[in-house]
């Protein structure tokens, strides 16, 4: 890459990169790194990769998640890494069998990790915007997110058709692009734009023939945020923050169950 400098975005986060004798050309294999151009200003995070000076022993199983008061500790197949508010910082062993694979891996869970310890979640959602905020549809694979948020949207209205990172607006310098009544902001997973907004509502989607929105009790909301959150395996050591934060969420942005008749379905019956 020459000269050329990459930097970090996943969602609303974005960080310069130090490369620490890596290649840095990886960066144009990853779904998460940006190379040449400039920072965004809003940039106020560190992430650093580091050849290993010695081989990185994996954890027993896939994955070790442990929490403690400097953040979030993850040991992976052939990677560790140290992931504070705003910093994070990897060694990568060099003779990894994929190593493109494996930094992408290390900036998905850097991604997931700061949206965590700045009090958020990332959800399995698309999310589109409306005249009062961002819609998220979130269900599990198949369920048709991102068909409905296109249906919605068109291919260039769409905010996210897979991960929607969700943040308590108190705990962000972002500006969104609607006003702050809301009290939780959403941004989509683009590498190349940020663009946030307050969430309006929350769907738990399905598919039928025709559609039907059904509002949802705070426990039935709380357990379908649950099931659609993104999060690390073993994930018991961030078990309380997720479900503070969850809670936190379901109080603040109404959630429907919603069947989905794409032949019928309409900004008006969702919005209203």
């Amino acid at each position: 890459m020459g000269n050329d400098r990459a930097w970090f975005r996943y969602g609303p986060f974005c960080a310069d990169l130090a490369w620490g004798g890596l290649d840095s050309a990886l960066a144009h294999k990853s779904r998460f790194l940006v190379s040449g151009g400039a920072l965004p200003e809003s940039s106020d995070l560190m992430l650093s990769f580091k050849v290993a000076a010695s081989p990185i022993a994996p954890a027993i199983q896939s994955k070790s998640v442990s929490l403690d008061s400097d953040g979030i500790s993850i040991v992976g197949s052939h990677w560790r890494a140290t992931i504070r508010r705003r910093s994070a910082a990897f060694q990568v062993h060099p003779e990894a069998s994929s190593l493109a694979w494996v930094i992408d891996e290390a900036c998905l869970y850097t991604g997931i990790a700061w949206a965590v310890l700045r009090g958020g979640l990332v959800l399995h959602s698309s999310a589109v915007l409306s005249q009062r905020g961002a819609l998220l549809f979130a269900g599990p694979s198949g369920a048709g997110k991102s068909t409905l948020a296109r249906h919605l949207a068109g291919p260039t209205g769409v905010l996210s058709d897979d991960q929607a990172v969700c943040l308590p607006a108190s705990g962000t310098s972002l500006t969104p692009s609607t006003s702050l009544n809301a009290g939780w902001l959403v941004t989509g997973n683009k590498r190349n734009e940020t663009t946030s907004a307050p969430i309006h509502r929350l769907f738990f989607i399905s598919q039928a023939a025709t559609t039907r929105k059904t509002p949802l009790s705070k426990q039935e909301a709380l357990y379908g945020v649950l099931k659609r959150v993104c999060i690390f395996l073993p994930f018991d050591s961030l078990l309380s923050i997720l479900l503070d934060s969850a809670v936190k969420l379901i109080s603040d942005v109404e959630c429907f169950r919603l069947e989905v008749g794409l032949k019928d379905v309409s900004w008006e019956a969702l919005v209203d």
